[in-house]
């Protein structure tokens, strides 16, 4: 999933996003399957959904989808919208997991570690 800070409800999308999402999605895929890839953008007129799907003579090299989520609605809209696109359930930022707290703790601690770290 990449943002965009581009008007792509009121533009075609760029070839070289095209080509940079295409080349994550492959590099980060499952093996054996073809690569898919999310790109989110700001949209005035209500939420919108499309997708790419780039072909080449040698087959189907990715799919794109591109969800250009309405600016002037609540987060939690932007949130729903992503589920549906993703086909997964969305965690708002600030709501993290057990483990990504966790995380941020040792992180805090490696930090702190490093501060109190006599000088020569």
């Amino acid at each position: 999933m990449d943002a965009k800070y581009k008007r792509y409800d009121q533009h075609v999308v760029a070839p070289d996003d095209i080509h940079q999402l295409l080349t994550y999605a492959h590099g980060y895929r499952p093996s054996g399957e073809i690569p898919r890839a999310l790109i989110v953008h700001p949209a005035e007129l209500g939420s919108v959904r499309r997708s790419i799907t780039v072909r080449a003579p040698s087959g189907h090299l990715g799919t794109i989808d591109i969800v250009g989520l309405d600016v002037r609605q609540p987060p939690q809209h932007g949130i729903t919208e992503l589920t549906k696109a993703l086909g997964r359930q969305v965690e708002p930022m600030g709501r993290s997991s057990r483990s990504a707290k966790s995380s941020s703790t040792s992180r805090r601690r490696a930090r702190s570690a490093d501060t109190n770290v006599p000088s020569k």
